[in-house]
């Protein structure tokens, strides 16, 4: 292997790059490279079919092979020369990559990238995958010492962290903005979501405060394992009626039922149910008649729970509570992002945060880049109740490409679209290019 740092001799003084984001007008494609029956890339096919597909920029993923880093400089100049431009994609400390030369240091990734991009100015960007999901690790603090090496070296190379559509928050984004240039967000069930989304990152709208509680993916779950929040409240004597309300949403809208439930309890009775099977991701309004369950008591303790009626085995749910309005009660509101007032419980891998009210609503703008499925396991994953078709595939990847038109993100790249000639999938994405392109010159 080349070592990257012999790069920092041959590297050229800083060009002058563009300023703009690179995300503005990125119609690309990501990782399912193609390779010979050496392993390395196949870089000759790999471009020629890019210029085929009518992508102006390609993500490129260290993480397959010990051999990527080099493919990777070997890419670059024939990516350049057919103007396509490049981002390199990083794998989080969650999956640390085979044999690649940095390792789970992105501090240095972000030197030699950065060294990188002064030689190819096609370089563009770089990112780091499920940055959620590792945020413990790769912190506000943390991401800007890696911004500041890296623009030590280069200030035009941009950095952005891969999220999925639920995780968005302003809370979340508010403390990150300042070291990021960007996000690419992924898996859009439709158009609302890629619309709600850039109004949060835009600063347009911001995320109600509340308690988030979460399981994730490719984790097993034992029967009556749950996640649960709780505080006393203050029985009114002689109220007519008795009644809790809040906001509540989840994240999964297919009809697999009979595992995840929320639930809100009194006193450890069970007043309100529901399947996270179903429905849509959006905040719907509950109010629960508790009357007969409070009747009498001077106190009673409400809790809002999130408990596996059956064991999973791969199946990740992020679930949210906010707004808790109470009648009959004292106090008479309560909000589910105050952390000390409420008591946690937990059996099992459930996940729980408490998500305050942001404090810059407004105060921020950030580029944002829409992820699609082109794979078709990877879209019926995504998309329940799909066949994961081609024309299901080129559907989603036009919509994605019509919403940026119509401004509601900046640019659109594919998730492991297969790249083989004559593919029916890189067919119906091509079609799909094809169509936006002629639509809007």
């Amino acid at each position: 292997m080349t070592p990257w740092l012999m790069l920092s001799v041959l590297a050229l003084a800083p060009l002058s790059a563009p300023t703009s984001s690179p995300a503005v007008g990125l119609v690309a494609d990501y990782d399912n490279e193609l390779r010979g029956a050496d392993g390395h890339v196949d870089v000759p096919l790999l471009v020629s079919q890019l210029k085929a597909l009518g992508v102006n920029s390609y993500f490129f993923l260290v993480w397959h092979a010990p051999t990527d880093c080099d493919d990777l400089q070997v890419f670059l100049p024939a990516a350049q020369k057919a103007g396509i431009d490049v981002w390199v994609y990083l794998c989080p400390p969650s999956e640390p990559p085979p044999g690649t030369p940095f390792g789970l240091d992105f501090v240095r990734w972000g030197e030699e990238i950065a060294r990188l991009s002064l030689k190819f100015p096609n370089l563009r960007a770089w990112v780091i995958d499920d940055f959620y999901a590792n945020s413990t690790t790769l912190t506000p603090t943390y991401i800007a010492q890696a911004q500041r090496a890296a623009h030590k070296i280069n200030p035009a190379l941009k950095f952005f962290p891969l999220m999925y559509f639920p995780e968005i928050s302003s809370v979340f984004m508010e403390a990150y903005t300042p070291v990021v240039d960007g996000v690419v967000v992924a898996y859009p069930s439709g158009p609302r979501d890629i619309r709600r989304a850039a109004r949060i990152l835009r600063g347009e709208i911001v995320e109600r405060p509340g308690t988030e509680m979460s399981f994730p993916w490719n984790t097993p779950s034992q029967s009556g394992d749950f996640d649960e929040v709780s505080r006393e409240v203050t029985v009114t004597p002689g109220a007519a009626r008795y009644t809790i309300s809040f906001e509540q949403s989840d994240d999964y809208a297919g009809p697999t039922a009979g595992y995840h439930c929320k639930q809100l309890l009194v006193d450890g009775a069970v007043v309100w149910e529901q399947d996270v099977a179903g429905g849509d991701t959006d905040f719907h309004s509950v109010t629960a008649d508790v009357s007969d369950f409070v009747r009498g008591k001077k106190t009673v303790t409400i809790a809002l729970r999130c408990i596996d009626k059956q064991g999973v085995g791969n199946f990740g749910v992020d679930i949210r509570f906010s707004d808790l309005r109470l009648h009959g009660f004292t106090p008479q509101s309560l909000s589910a992002g105050d952390k000390p007032a409420w008591q946690q419980a937990s059996q099992g891998k459930w996940n729980l945060a408490f998500q305050p009210r942001p404090s810059a609503a407004g105060q921020f703008r950030l580029p944002y880049v829409v992820m699609t499925a082109a794979e078709q396991s990877e879209y019926k994953l995504r998309m329940p109740g799909s066949q994961g078709t081609p024309a299901e595939v080129g559907s989603h990847f036009k919509m994605a490409l019509d919403e940026m038109a119509a401004g509601n993100c900046d640019g659109v790249v594919t998730y492991c679209l297969p790249k083989q000639p004559g593919d029916p999938y890189f067919d119906a994405v091509r079609s799909a290019i094809a169509g936006f392109r002629k639509q809007h010159p």
